[in-house]
């Protein structure tokens, strides 16, 4: 981990880490100089990076390169998710990383209902690789599971197969709907990315991976939760699911 350190010190020891695969960087909310869009810091062998940070000239991912790197996880506590936005498709573009993880705190600041959603989706959509999404929604999650809902044409994620939900950032917030699941949505979506597919036989159809594993806590459900059960029934899915009582 590292924190409390000038910029400069990145650019001047981290290329040298040639054999580097892991690295984890987390940022203090305050006094940092920054990251220039104008530094370059390449790491060819990096497979696995967490970021926290507070502001977007503290997102080291607006400067770095890495072209190998598999598993991705950002928290980030700012309200200017459209800044955000754009170093990760300029990371993007320099790195065309085929992913395959991601863990994703996106900020509530500032944000709100459909313009959050839709950010959150563009970001989502820089790494159609990805298998496996964890993400901590503090918005309004039914509008991300109608996203992600899969329509003849239309999807996003197509390789996903594992996805976990965490609701606890609006636990204290239970009496705003928009913090509460749609057992409907959340139905609708699992099914439009899930079939039978006669003993693991056809894990791949219509342009789309088989979800496996689905993990949902923290959630209060508006309406009826015998849409969860169904999930739970499904055959070759796994639902691991703790609810919370309103």
């Amino acid at each position: 981990m590292v924190n409390d350190v000038d910029p400069v010190m990145f650019v001047d020891i981290l290329p040298r880490c040639k054999q580097l695969v892991s690295l984890e960087i987390s940022l203090p909310s305050g006094g940092f100089i920054g990251f220039s869009t104008g530094l370059s810091i390449l790491l060819p062998t990096l497979r696995s990076l967490e970021v926290t940070c507070y502001s977007v000239a503290d997102n080291i991912l607006r400067c770095i390169t890495t072209p190998l790197l598999e598993r991705l996880s950002i928290r980030y506590y700012n309200r200017d998710l459209d800044g955000l936005v754009l170093d990760i498709v300029m990371f993007q573009q320099r790195s065309s990383t085929t992913l395959s993880s991601l863990v994703f705190y996106p900020s509530i600041l500032g944000n709100r209902g459909h313009d959050l959603t839709e950010k959150v989706v563009a970001v989502l959509s820089l790494f159609p690789t990805i298998r496996s999404l964890e993400i901590h929604p503090p918005f309004d999650v039914n509008s991300l599971m109608q996203a992600m809902t899969c329509t003849e044409g239309y999807h996003i994620l197509s390789n996903l197969q594992e996805l976990a939900m965490d609701g606890y950032p609006n636990y204290y917030h239970a009496k705003n709907k928009d913090c509460r699941l749609s057992g409907s949505r959340f139905k609708s979506m699992v099914l439009s990315r899930w079939w039978l597919d006669g003993g693991g036989s056809t894990p791949f159809r219509n342009g789309l991976f088989c979800l496996q594993k689905v993990t949902l806590r923290g959630f209060q459900v508006n309406d009826s939760a015998a849409d969860i059960t169904h999930v739970s029934a499904l055959s070759g899915l796994v639902l691991d699911y703790t609810p919370v009582e309103g």
